[in-house]
């Protein structure tokens, strides 16, 4: 009987080091870089600078588009933004990521804003492996929402 509970015991505290430990490994700043991803909407690759703000939160822009041009030659522009005076704001210049707090090794609290349906959803990011960071957009719980996964490049 003593043998099962020490193994028990031991087991908890390895899972307990290894999860403090984890959380150690990863510091706020980490996450400050450029991204790649990929748009399965608009079937384009993209990137995304995600920074520091003054008041300690983490935004994110996107900074290039693959296919900045339609086939008129014209910016996309965020023309499904809910609000018509940011409609004429090009899609390879804007923030899309702001308000993330970093927590227990994850940025949680964030909004992430979606130009390809013009909404906006609660979210939380962290990473997967060093380079592989995993964005969880939904609405209300983590359970209803999508998940993407960036490759940071610098």
């Amino acid at each position: 009987m003593m043998k099962i509970v020490g193994k028990i015991l031991g087991i908890f505290l390895l899972v307990f080091i290894f999860s403090n430990n984890l959380y150690s490994q990863v510091k706020a700043d980490d996450i400050v870089g450029v991204y790649l991803t990929y748009d399965k909407l608009t079937k384009q690759n993209c990137k995304i600078e995600i920074f520091k703000l003054h008041d300690n939160t983490y935004s994110g822009k996107v900074i290039w588009l693959e296919k900045p041009l339609d086939k008129d030659g014209k910016p996309y522009c965020d023309v499904l933004n809910p609000d018509p005076s940011k409609r004429h704001v090009r899609c390879d210049n804007m923030t899309i990521l702001y308000g993330f707090i970093f927590k227990k090794g994850e940025w949680v609290d964030g909004k992430v804003y979606n130009p390809t349906n013009g909404k906006t959803y609660t979210a939380k990011m962290n990473f997967e492996t060093k380079t592989k960071l995993k964005l969880r957009g939904y609405v209300g719980h983590p359970m209803f929402g999508a998940t993407e996964y960036w490759t940071k490049i610098k």
